[in-house]
């Protein structure tokens, strides 16, 4: 599916985005799959992995390995 405003989010927006869905969830108790996409160039995988930095850094995801 096309959506032309998507080439116009901006690195800091997804940021933003991901991180108010993460606290939404986190209040009402909703469990989140993320599911990456665009993580084919290295900008799109730069702004994956600080995306998901700033879900931990602000205790929204735990990145602790379980064995």
């Amino acid at each position: 599916m096309f959506m032309p405003w998507s080439s116009q989010v901006k690195p800091d927006g997804v940021i933003n985005r991901d991180e108010k869905v993460f606290k939404f969830a986190r209040e009402r108790n909703i469990p989140v799959v993320m599911l990456t996409s665009g993580g084919y160039m290295k900008s799109s995988a730069r702004v994956i992995a600080d995306s998901i930095a700033n879900l931990s850094k602000n205790c929204l995801i735990d990145l602790t390995i379980s064995k």
